[in-house]
């Protein structure tokens, strides 16, 4: 037993003796390491090291980042003069057929010639008087609302809206209340097809922050509010009509779907709904008078694609007659709110939205 406990003591001892010499060893190479390193350093290797350390923080990969890494030269040697936001040469393509085209017009606007009615010269030369002559175009604009407004108002059924909204859109290309779009078929490229596509907003106001936050809602109840004082309405029956449409907005929301409001791809959650199934959509008015009012005789397409089929039901549901009044509310403060250019001399309040300060940028 003595003997064991002995040679198991000289086992230990040895082990440790190991490691001791190992660790000491360890200590000694990265001893040399670094010292051999301070050497070198004085030769410039930190600077050599430095720059290779940039180098490689420079370098783009394409799987970090493909669009830096293919246009990472051109971005850093374009040249942009002072005011330019971009560059290259389809820019300065670009650039130059402007310049072009604004010599062609100054020629024409300033030239002393009579040209004969309907050729491009004399468009030209009416559209940029016209252009220049803001008062005439704002009081013009003011005068055309204020007819729109009066058949809005005087407006006995959902027919007879359903009848302006297609004058609007086939006089003006301003098309209310459904989101109508005709394009290319993104499914069958060599066609075109008919959409309707959701709304995400009601008066440049966020559905979903209607739905959220009663900050937002009351938002868009002043401007309904003003936008009704300015057409005449008295007090109260501007604010009954602002919360019903305020009531009419949150249901709209709530009808709303907002994963596909924020699709990556948004046409993938288009569906194609048939002649038939479309009907159904738009019970209270009807695909074949919904079509006719929009200018389309004939629908050669076979049906329409359709982005949100609760929301678009929803809002066709709600075009009845029990729902009047709102219905002009809508109209009015939509067509109110896309021609505010052309109304905030007569309409003031839209001052308050900011479009006066847009109109003076613009102009």
């Amino acid at each position: 037993m003595l003997r064991k406990k002995k040679m198991k003591s000289c086992i230990g001892l040895l082990l440790a003796t190991v490691m001791a010499f190992g660790l000491c060893g360890c200590g000694i190479i990265k001893k040399e390491v670094k010292d051999e390193a301070t050497v070198n350093d004085a030769g410039g290797t930190e600077n050599d090291l430095k720059d290779s350390e940039k180098k490689a923080s420079e370098e783009i990969r394409p799987q970090d980042d493909f669009y830096g890494y293919v246009n990472k030269d051109t971005l850093i040697n374009l040249d942009l003069h002072y005011g330019e936001a971009y560059g290259g040469p389809a820019a300065d393509i670009m650039n130059d057929v402007n310049a072009e085209i604004i010599s062609l017009i100054s020629d024409i606007a300033t030239s002393n010639k009579s040209y004969e009615p309907g050729t491009n010269e004399q468009l030209v030369k009416d559209a940029y008087i016209q252009y220049l002559n803001q008062e005439d175009i704002g009081s013009l604009g003011a005068e055309h609302f204020n007819e729109r407004l009066k058949e809005i108002n005087e407006a006995k059924d959902t027919d007879e809206l359903l009848n302006i909204i297609g004058e609007i859109a086939k006089e003006e290309g301003q098309i209310l209340y459904f989101d109508i779009m005709i394009e290319r078929n993104f499914f069958e490229s060599e066609k075109n097809a008919l959409y309707i596509d959701q709304k995400d907003s009601i008066f440049n106001i966020a559905l979903k922050d209607i739905y959220e936050s009663d900050e937002e809602r009351q938002m868009l109840r002043s401007y309904v509010l003003d936008a009704l004082l300015a057409c005449g309405e008295e007090l109260d029956e501007a604010g009954r009509k602002a919360d019903d449409f305020v009531y009419f907005a949150i249901d709209v929301a709530g009808k709303t779907d907002y994963q596909i409001m924020d699709a990556e791809n948004p046409y993938a959650s288009f569906t194609f709904y048939e002649e038939d199934a479309f009907d159904e959509i738009l019970k209270n008015v009807g695909s074949d008078n919904f079509e006719k009012t929009m200018g389309i005789k004939d629908n050669t397409y076979g049906g329409w694609y359709v982005r949100d089929k609760e929301q678009l039901a929803m809002l066709a549901d709600s075009f009845n007659n029990d729902n009047l009044e709102c219905l002009k509310t809508y109209l009015i403060c939509d067509l109110m709110n896309r021609y505010n250019y052309f109304l905030t001399d007569e309409y003031e309040f839209l001052k308050l939205y900011g479009i006066c300060g847009w109109r003076r940028i613009t102009v």
